[in-house]
């Protein structure tokens, strides 16, 4: 198993063990059955993203879309990848239980990290969401590598609660790397996940599943 496959088992474990810690109703736990059968959808999409080229985005479901000036481009295949750079804007569905589909995109990007780092930052988007990148004049020093600033909106509720819409940061081992996220300044130095509630009235980030909310 390589480096990027064992942190994606990682973040499974992490979203299956929130699951398991909230308490739950009886009319709930069908509802928590069905999240759990969806992390098989996110294996399958890391895994089909897991040897893209860095500096790209690799589309991990076909309810991904990126956009420039507004365009949709014709990058909607599972497991096509586009250059950082030729979109502003991604747009991932809402996981929905009626259609079994869930918006996934995976980043690789090198961010602010050293030339001699291991291996680049792994971003992965969770629908919904929709993902901007600012232009480059409004993007403050420091956070202009491609995809060290970016801005996200969830776009609709989740359909479960210990799934929400948001962003999921690898790190490599021993490395730190800045981001600029909804102007938020966030140093990730391990897996971190930036989630958002339906209102988008704040951003949610956790480390290691240890939660503080921004």
């Amino acid at each position: 198993m390589n480096k990027f496959a064992i942190r994606y088992a990682f973040l499974t474990l992490l979203i299956i063990s929130t699951l398991a810690l909230m308490p739950l109703s009886a009319q709930e736990e069908g509802a928590q059955d069905f999240c759990v059968e969806f992390m098989q959808l996110q294996q399958t999409a890391l895994e089909t993203c897991q040897d893209q080229a860095d500096e790209t985005l690799c589309i991990g479901s076909n309810t991904v879309e990126a956009r420039l000036n507004n365009s949709i481009l014709n990058i909607r295949q599972v497991g096509e990848t586009a250059a950082i750079g030729t979109f502003d804007a991604l747009s991932a569905s809402p996981l929905a239980p009626n259609s079994g589909m869930w918006g996934i995109a995976v980043f690789s990007v090198w961010g602010n990290l050293p030339q001699d780092a291991p291996e680049p930052v792994q971003l992965v988007v969770y629908g919904g969401i929709e993902l901007s990148i600012p232009p480059s004049n409004e993007i403050p020093e420091g956070y202009t590598a491609p995809m060290q600033a970016f801005n996200i909106r969830a776009t609709h509720e989740t359909a479960c609660v210990g799934m929400p819409p948001g962003v999921f940061i690898n790190v490599p081992d021993g490395q730190v790397a800045d981001f600029l996220i909804n102007g938020l300044r966030i140093k990730a130095d391990a897996q971190i996940f930036i989630g958002l509630p339906a209102d988008n009235s704040y951003l949610s980030v956790s480390r290691y599943g240890t939660s503080s909310g921004q």
